[in-house]
């Protein structure tokens, strides 16, 4: 089962990112819904009262551990060997992800 972890602040960003349509693609590429919201400890928070530290969207259609980073204006998506803390693995441009996720 794999999952792609983005802190609240990078969700936000991404919300109102210039490539917006692009990450939008790619979540629907893979069809991952809406996000879970946990806090620090990893538990889950209601997101109507709450606001997470953490979004987490879980798919059995992808494998690994995915996390977002946003560096000047550009999204980068990378792969590490657990969600919180670990070794990063590899890391995409937002076209690379697209193109692996396809």
């Amino acid at each position: 089962m794999g999952m792609l972890r983005l802190t609240n602040a990078q969700w936000v960003a991404l919300q109102a990112h210039v490539d917006r349509p692009k990450v939008i693609a790619l979540y629907n590429r893979v069809s991952l819904g809406i996000p879970a919201g946990f806090d620090n400890a990893g538990n889950p928070v209601d997101t109507t009262t709450t606001t997470p530290a953490v979004w987490v969207f879980d798919d059995h259609r992808i494998g690994g551990n995915w996390r977002v980073r946003i560096v000047t204006g550009q999204i980068m998506v990378q792969e590490w060997d657990e969600l919180i803390g670990g070794t990063l693995q590899q890391e995409l441009t937002l076209a690379q992800a697209i193109a692996a996720f396809a």
